[in-house]
């Protein structure tokens, strides 16, 4: 500030905040042609924004007929600055070379690269995509994916909007959700047949899982079309009396794997679990309860649990299962401290007892 009666008008907030900036900065310095340097304190340290969103991360829906290519900076991107290789052929050109002279404008921003020929179902392969803005700042993306059948029309079903009650009933479940994970496991005393599982490996079965909340109102849908490939391998392989799928870059509503066993008694048993950006999570709390079901997308068999006392449900993480366990006998904690500490009073006592009626007598101690 200036001194009292100096005359000098005090600075203003934005003036202070320059300054505390400047100093932040470990005062830098512009020299050299009067401070319009492109170096100094007023230099652009954001990177652009590059977005490669087709082909997808993980696996992407075939044949893969384009790649398509967003940018942007606030400051603006330097001219001829973006490059795009890929690890395949495009439009003739051999794999590693410079695409990105082939790129045609498709909006503000977005650039699109045919691919001829398509890349085909079971395919796999690398996308690089660089570029600068004008300050000479990089941004990279580096994009690894495997070309897969698109869903099949149809397939998996729709959830209805309530629960069903003709559904195989669950002997024992249990239901978790939490941070973009989703866990249930059905286990029943009897999941029907090893035909009413259906086909998902050759045939058309795909599966629905449905999770309603204490109203029974829908709250989300997870689905696992039939057949297909996930990456390199099928999804859905026939192993005993049953099925399983496994797709580990999650590219059907998050679901990495799903595993069906028919049969009757203890050994019927249905699991599924999902996770990462592609799982559409229910909305939490799911209020004091929930109804899961999975469900046939070409037969009406479906099988549900219900949780009635959840051990969790807030707006992050919901935890059930069922039959819920049974504490009445165990106790709290402080009333296991509590007998275990009498316990131990009780055996001190008792050494401490024998220890007086063994120890000898002294007249003269």
């Amino acid at each position: 500030m200036p001194p009292p009666g100096s005359g000098v008008p005090p600075l203003t907030i934005d003036e202070k905040m320059t300054i505390a900036r400047w100093i932040d900065l470990d005062a830098p310095i512009n020299a050299g042609d009067g401070g319009v340097t492109t170096y100094g304190w007023f230099l652009d340290e954001i990177r652009p924004t590059l977005e490669v969103s087709l082909p997808r991360a993980g696996t992407t829906p075939g044949p893969l007929a384009m790649i398509r290519i967003g940018v942007a900076d606030a400051h603006g991107v330097a001219p001829g600055s973006l490059s795009v290789t890929a690890d395949f052929p495009v439009a003739g050109r051999a794999a590693g070379a410079e695409l990105a002279d082939l790129a045609t404008p498709a909006g503000d921003g977005i650039h699109v690269i045919a691919v001829d020929p398509p890349l085909g179902i079971g395919g796999s392969g690398r996308v690089h995509a660089k570029v600068a803005d004008l300050q000479g700042n990089v941004t990279r993306v580096d994009r690894r994916f495997s070309v897969v059948d698109a869903p099949p029309p149809g397939s998996p079903p729709a959830c209805p909007p309530s629960p069903t009650a003709s559904c195989a009933v669950a002997a024992k479940a249990s239901f978790r959700v939490r941070a973009k994970r989703l866990a249930w496991q059905w286990t029943g005393s009897d999941a029907g047949s090893h035909d009413d599982l259906g086909d998902p490996v050759a045939g058309t079965t795909g599966y629905a899982l449905c999770v309603y909340d204490a109203a029974g109102t829908l709250r989300t849908g997870l689905g696992v079309p039939a057949a297909g490939r996930c990456g390199a391998r099928p999804c859905w392989r026939a192993v005993g009396s049953g099925y399983r799928y496994a797709d580990r870059r999650a590219g059907h509503d998050g679901v990495v794997g799903v595993a069906l066993r028919a049969g009757a008694g203890r050994r019927a048993r249905l699991k599924l679990k999902a996770r990462g950006p592609a799982l559409p999570m229910p909305a939490l709390p799911l209020g004091g309860g929930a109804t899961v079901e999975l469900r046939r997308s070409d037969a009406a068999s479906c099988w549900r649990a219900r949780f009635d006392e959840p051990a969790a449900d807030g707006p992050t993480r919901f935890r059930a299962a069922t039959p819920t366990r049974d504490t009445s006998r165990v106790g709290t904690g402080r009333e296991r401290v509590a007998l275990g500490g009498s316990r131990d009073r009780h055996a001190a006592a008792g050494k401490a007892g024998a220890a007086e009626r063994v120890r000898p007598t002294c007249s003269h101690c």
